[in-house]
């Protein structure tokens, strides 16, 4: 700021260089405080794999009513800035190319973000 002579120059370079870091700093506050992530569930998928299971033999029927109890504890605990897709036909046309949430215990604060 020493080197810039002309004061009419120099507000310029000040307002300009307010203006970008309250630009950044209000876009990253959003991000942080205010942006809904989006978290996709086959919840279909996931009963269907624990039937699967069950009827193979290779979970038990305590280990099932854990599984699906675990399943609703973390749909009830999912933070409020977070979205859920639940149904299988809107999850698997949200997630192409992404990888949705078949286990419940698999995700834990890396959420699909949109």
């Amino acid at each position: 700021m020493l080197l810039i002579k002309n004061s009419g120059l120099k507000n310029f370079t000040v307002t300009v260089l307010l203006s970008v870091s309250c630009s950044v700093t209000t876009i990253a506050a959003y991000h942080v405080y205010f942006s809904q992530r989006t978290v996709v569930m086959d919840i279909a998928g996931f009963i269907a794999s624990q039937k699967e299971g069950y009827m193979a033999g290779k979970i038990s029927a305590g280990e099932l009513v854990q599984n699906i109890d675990t399943l609703v504890s973390r749909i009830g605990t999912v933070k409020r800035d977070r979205v859920l897709i639940l149904d299988q036909t809107a999850a698997t046309g949200f997630a192409k190319g992404r990888s949705t949430v078949t286990d419940p215990a698999a995700e834990d604060d890396d959420d699909q973000e949109r």
